[in-house]
């Protein structure tokens, strides 16, 4: 029996070439599953530096006209966080309403 050692070189490099597909999908599907999901949108910057904030984000957030945001600067990017009016507390603490009361009772009469 005569093996053409050319045979064998190319079915080794397709062998291997095989087990470098594989590990590689195999590698891509564990790092895609380990990726969070982001939504992602892109918006032009007008020459004033301002920036509109996708209807989704804004309606998620709770961010109407007039509201305040804040921009943090970190290692990562920039993060956008709105900042909460106390006219959107309102009513939050409801069910601790006699405490509440309680507590203003103490500190006035602490202050007579």
């Amino acid at each position: 029996m005569v093996i053409n050692s050319n045979v064998v070189s190319y079915n080794i490099i397709l062998l291997a070439s095989y087990i470098i597909l594989k590990f590689n999908i195999y590698n891509s599907i564990i790092s895609c599953s380990m990726i969070k999901k982001v939504k992602e949108y892109v918006h032009t910057v007008t020459r004033l530096g301002t920036v509109t904030i996708p209807i989704p984000i804004r309606r998620k957030y709770g961010i109407a006209k007039g509201s305040k945001v804040r921009f943090v600067e970190t290692d990562e990017g920039i993060q956008l966080v709105p900042l909460t009016s106390i006219k959107n507390l309102f009513g939050t603490d409801k069910e601790r309403e006699g405490a509440i009361h309680g507590m203003i009772k103490e500190i006035l009469n602490e202050r007579k």
